[in-house]
């Protein structure tokens, strides 16, 4: 079910009920909230197949689905569907009163280059320290202090 949905400048956003229950803010549904930017050309080739990159696992992972994956390739995928969703929930400036977190401001480089590495099964650090995460710096601070 969703709450709202925005359509402006060729830009959809679907904020989704389920995902606000998973406490992931913004509540953006990422399979469904879409850009037409992406396919005109108005974002450079990386990020457009970035994107697309990040659109693939996310499809394909099906996150929200109540069973476990069964097979490792699944689990794989869905581990890292996971890590994508919880490093989209970058602490906003903006959401500093909500969520009692500084806000943080990654480089349209630096977040390319997490999604594309998260995008491959190359990052082991765990799930939850991706959560409300800044750069990558933080995500390994946060991955070596639970070990």
């Amino acid at each position: 079910m969703r709450l709202l949905d925005f359509a402006t400048a060729d830009v959809v956003i679907h904020l989704a009920r389920e995902v606000a229950k998973a406490k992931i803010y913004p509540a953006v549904d990422l399979r469904t909230s879409h850009s037409r930017l992406i396919a005109t050309g108005a974002v450079g080739e990386e990020h457009r197949v970035v994107a697309e990159q990040v659109r693939r696992v996310l499809a394909a992972a099906l996150w929200n689905a109540g069973d476990p994956p069964e097979a490792a390739a699944d689990r794989l995928m869905v581990e890292r569907a996971r890590k994508l969703q919880n490093y989209f929930t970058q602490p906003f400036f903006v959401a500093e009163p909500y969520t009692h977190r500084p806000g943080t401001h990654v480089s349209l480089d630096e977040a390319l280059r997490t999604c594309r590495d998260l995008g491959r099964p190359t990052r082991r650090h765990p799930v939850k320290a991706f959560y409300f995460a800044g750069g990558i710096e933080e995500i390994r601070n946060r991955a070596a202090a639970a070990q």
